[in-house]
């Protein structure tokens, strides 16, 4: 007997309990993905500039990143 399989789309369901149920979060933009890109290329950034030998920049460059994170922390506890 042969069963015939077919993939199907499946649509995920996401449950936010202050918003409820949501079809469309895959269109929903994320706040803090643009902060974290953000981030990890000021620290990429740091890096280098600590390979070069040049520690000012370094540290003023990982103060920035600080900061960044401090307010992706913020963004991600507001909405929890």
């Amino acid at each position: 007997m042969l069963i015939r399989t077919e993939i199907l789309p499946v649509i995920t369901l996401s449950f936010n309990p202050t918003h409820g149920i949501s079809m469309f979060s895959l269109f929903k933009s994320d706040p803090t993905k643009k902060l974290r890109k953000r981030y990890h290329a000021k620290l990429e950034e740091a890096m280098l500039a600590q390979r070069k030998g040049d520690i000012k920049t370094y540290s003023f460059i990982t103060a920035e990143a600080e900061e960044l994170l401090k307010e992706i922390e913020g963004l991600e506890s507001s909405r929890s």
